[in-house]
C-alpha cells in the first residue's frame, strides 16, 4: 500500500525517490489520527486516507511510465505480488501479535473477531464490513481492532484494477487517449458515490467501496500522465519561478479548511466534497515534486521522511491504541487521559516494529530471517538447538513460538459475537420504531383512569414496564408534553420510554452522532419532522467538543426552550463533555441542565449498563425515563 513508499522516477525528475511525498505521507498519518483523538477539533481528518491513495496512484503510473520508455515489460503480475508481499508478511505478525496481546489482557474485544481476521488476510475486510452492515463511524456498537484495515482492501484492490487497465489498454493507447479514459472511469466512480449516499443514513457503503474510492488512485494516475501540462500552464500563466509555492501553500490552505469543516456525514463531502479535496492533494503533491518549489525542498526534511517512510505499522498500530485507550477504556488512568501521549506511543511502537519485521533489526530463526534467506524447517530448528546461535535469539524464537500458540488459540477459541449481533439488530428494530412512532401518535384520550388504562395496555409489555412507577396523573401530564429529542446510540437505547412517556414527542437520532455532525443530521430532520418548542439535546457520549460547536447547534433552536441531558459513559471526553454542557446552560438564558451523569453517580446499579458498559439495559432503560421524563414534566408544570 501506499503508506510504504514507492520508488519511482517522477515527472521531469530522474530522482529514484522524492522525499517530500513521504513527508506529506507523514501529514496524512497524523490527520487520520488526529480524526480518531480530537474529532471534534478536525472532523475531516478521515479525507487524508485520500492522500495514500493519490500518492498510490501517482508513483505506480511513474513506475510504469518509465518502464514504458525503457521499452521494458510491464512485468504487472510479478510487481503485483510483490507488493502483497510487501504488505502481508507485516500484516501478519501484527494480527499475531495483536491476538496474543487481546487473549491476555483485553479478552472480550476478541468477539467476532474470527472472520474479521480472515477477511482482513485476503485484503477483503472493506467488503466485509460492508457485508455485515458495519460502519466505520459508529464505533461503539461492533468495537474491532482492526476496522482500519479496511483501507488495505481498497488499496489493493484498487491497484488489481488499475494493474488490469494499464495492461489491457496503455500500449493500445496513446498517453493522451489513455488518461482521457482514465479521467471518464474517476468521473464515474465519483458519481457512484454519490449515487450510493443517502443524507441521513450512515455512509460506510459509499466509504467502504472500491468501486466508489477507485477515483482517488486514478487522480494520482493522472497526476502523473498530466502533471506536466498541469505545472506548464500554471507557469505560463503567472510566469514566475515561485508558481509552484503559491499553488501548494493555496491548495494547502485550502485542503485544511476541508478537513475542519467537511464531517463523515455531510452530504457536501459525498457529492462533490471528496471529488474536490482529491483535486487540490493533486496539485499539491503537483506543485512540490517541481525542483525550484522551496516547499517541496522544506518538506525533504530527512527526520520527517523517515518516520513518513516506516508509515505501515504506524497505520497498522493506531486503531488499535485507540480503541483499548480511548474509545473503550473503561478505566481511566495517566495514559488515557492524554491522548497526545497515546499518538506518540503509535509512532514508537510502529516505528519499533518496522525495525524489527521490515529491518531485521534482530533475527529469530525461523520466523524473522535474514532476508533473501529461504524458509528452510529443519535447519532453522537445527539452529534453535545450535550452541553457536546467540542467547538472545534462542529466547526470541520460544518466545514469539508462545506469542504464536497464544495468537491461534485466541482465533480458535473468540466467540462469534451474538451479543453483538443482537445488540445491532435491537438497535435497528429500535430505528424502525422511532420512525413509527414519530408519524403515529398514541395519546391518551381523556384524564380518567379508564382512559389512562387502556392507553398503558396499548404500549408493549417492554414500555409498559418503563413507565409503570409513573402515576396516572403524572403519566397524564407527560402526555400532553411534546418535546423533540436529539441524540446517538443512548437516545436510541432510550427510545422506548420517551414513545411511551411523551407520545406527542419525536425523536432524531444516529448511532455514533456527536455535536458537529448534529446540525446537518437536524437539518435533515427537520424537512419532514416539526422541531417541537422543546428540545431535549442528549450527546456527548462518543466525544467531546468545542463551545463554538455546541452554541453553532443550539442556534438552530433559536426561540425554543432546550434541555441538556449529561452523559454517564465512562469514557477519557466524560468531564470534559459534561464540562462543557454545564457551562452551556449556565450562560444561556433557554438552556436548562439535567444531571443524569450525576444520578448515574450516586444510584446506579449493576444491571443498568449492557455488556459493554455504555448502552443501556432494560433497567437502565427504565432508570434513564424515570429520572429525565420527572426531570422535564416538573419544568413544565
Amino acid at each position: 500500500m501506499n503508506i510504504y513508499r514507492e520508488e519511482v522516477s517522477p515527472m521531469r525528475q530522474e530522482r529514484l525517490y522524492l522525499p517530500q511525498l513521504d513527508t506529506l505521507r507523514l501529514f496524512a498519518m497524523l490527520a487520520i489520527i488526529c480524526y480518531h483523538f480530537f474529532t471534534n477539533s478536525l472532523p475531516g481528518g478521515f479525507l487524508a486516507v485520500d492522500i495514500f491513495l493519490i500518492l498510490s496512484g501517482y508513483l505506480v503510473t511513474g513506475q510504469l511510465e518509465r518502464r514504458l520508455r525503457e521499452g521494458k515489460s510491464f512485468r504487472l503480475g510479478s510487481q503485483f505480488l510483490r507488493r502483497l508481499g510487501k504488505m502481508f508478511w507485516p500484516l501478519v505478525f501484527f494480527i499475531i501479535l495483536l491476538l496474543a496481546l487481546l487473549l491476555l489482557f483485553q479478552a472480550n474485544l476478541l468477539t467476532n473477531i474470527r472472520p474479521v481476521v480472515f477477511s482482513s488476510l485476503a485484503f477483503v475486510n472493506n467488503w466485509y464490513q460492508i457485508a455485515i452492515g458495519s460502519s466505520y463511524f459508529a464505533e461503539f456498537l461492533h468495537p474491532s481492532l482492526l476496522t482500519h484495515l479496511w483501507y488495505l482492501g481498497v488499496y489493493l484492490q484498487s491497484l488489481l484494477v488499475f494493474y488490469f487497465i494499464y495492461g489491457l489498454l496503455r500500449r493500445r493507447l496513446s498517453k493522451q487517449h489513455f488518461t482521457y479514459f482514465l479521467i471518464v472511469l474517476a468521473l464515474m466512480s465519483a458519481a457512484w458515490m454519490a449515487f450510493l449516499f443517502t443524507p441521513g443514513q450512515d455512509p460506510s457503503r459509499a466509504y467502504y467501496g472500491t468501486d466508489s474510492r477507485l477515483f482517488s488512485f486514478l487522480l494520482g494516475s493522472i497526476a502523473f500522465l498530466m502533471g506536466e501540462e498541469i505545472i506548464g500552464f500554471s507557469h505560463r500563466l503567472l510566469d514566475k519561478s515561485w508558481t509552484p509555492d503559491l499553488i501548494a501553500l493555496m491548495t494547502a490552505g485550502i485542503l485544511a479548511v476541508l478537513m475542519k469543516f467537511l464531517t463523515d456525514s455531510s452530504i457536501w463531502t459525498y457529492y462533490g466534497g471528496m471529488l474536490v479535496f482529491d483535486l487540490l492533494v493533486v496539485l499539491f503533491i503537483l506543485a512540490i515534486v517541481q525542483d525550484q518549489s522551496f516547499i517541496g525542498k522544506t518538506l525533504r526534511f530527512k527526520p520527517l521522511a523517515y518516520i513518513g517512510r516506516k508509515n505501515y505499522f504506524v497505520y497498522l498500530t493506531y486503531y488499535p491504541i485507540y480503541i483499548v485507550f480511548t474509545a473503550h477504556a473503561s478505566q481511566q488512568n495517566w495514559f488515557t487521559m492524554q491522548p497526545w501521549l497515546q499518538v506518540l506511543a503509535i509512532f514508537v511502537i510502529g516505528l519499533l516494529l518496522d525495525a524489527l519485521v521490515n529491518q531485521r533489526l534482530v533475527t529469530i530463526p525461523i520466523y524473522l530471517r535474514p532476508k533473501g534467506e529461504p524458509l528452510r524447517l529443519i535447519t532453522g530448528f537445527r539452529q534453535v538447538r545450535s550452541k553457536e546461535t546467540p542467547w538472545y535469539q534462542k529466547l526470541l524464537f520460544w518466545g514469539f513460538t508462545l506469542v504464536l500458540a497464544l495468537a491461534l488459540f485466541a482465533l480458535v477459541t473468540a466467540p462469534k459475537g451474538e451479543v453483538v449481533l443482537k445488540s445491532e439488530a435491537e438497535a435497528r428494530e429500535a430505528r424502525e420504531a422511532i420512525e413509527q412512532a414519530n408519524r403515529e401518535k398514541h395519546t391518551i384520550a381523556s384524564d380518567s383512569d379508564e382512559d389512562i388504562e387502556k392507553y398503558r395496555q396499548s404500549l408493549s409489555q417492554d414500555q409498559q414496564a418503563i413507565v409503570s412507577d409513573f402515576s396516572n396523573e403524572v403519566l397524564y401530564q407527560a402526555n400532553g408534553l411534546s418535546f423533540t429529542f436529539l441524540g446517538d446510540s443512548l437516545t436510541i437505547d432510550v427510545s422506548k420510554g420517551i414513545t411511551a412517556l411523551f407520545p406527542r414527542s419525536n425523536i432524531c437520532a444516529k448511532v455514533g452522532l456527536q455535536v458537529y455532525q448534529a446540525g446537518e443530521l437536524i437539518d435533515s430532520f427537520s424537512a419532514e419532522n416539526e422541531i417541537q418548542d422543546k428540545v431535549v439535546v442528549d450527546l456527548g457520549a462518543n466525544g467531546g467538543f468545542t463551545s463554538q460547536q455546541i452554541n453553532q447547534l443550539l442556534k438552530r433552536f433559536e426561540g425554543k426552550k432546550i434541555y441538556l441531558v449529561n452523559t454517564h459513559v465512562n469514557r477519557p471526553w466524560r468531564q470534559q463533555v459534561n464540562d462543557a454542557l454545564k457551562a452551556t446552560a449556565e450562560s444561556r438564558k433557554d438552556c436548562h441542565l439535567i444531571d443524569w451523569s450525576g444520578y448515574y453517580d450516586q444510584n446506579a446499579q449493576a444491571d443498568w449498563l449492557s455488556q459493554d458498559g455504555i448502552h443501556f439495559s432494560q433497567a437502565g432503560v427504565k432508570a434513564w425515563t424515570d429520572y429525565v421524563g420527572r426531570a422535564l414534566i416538573e419544568d413544565n408544570k
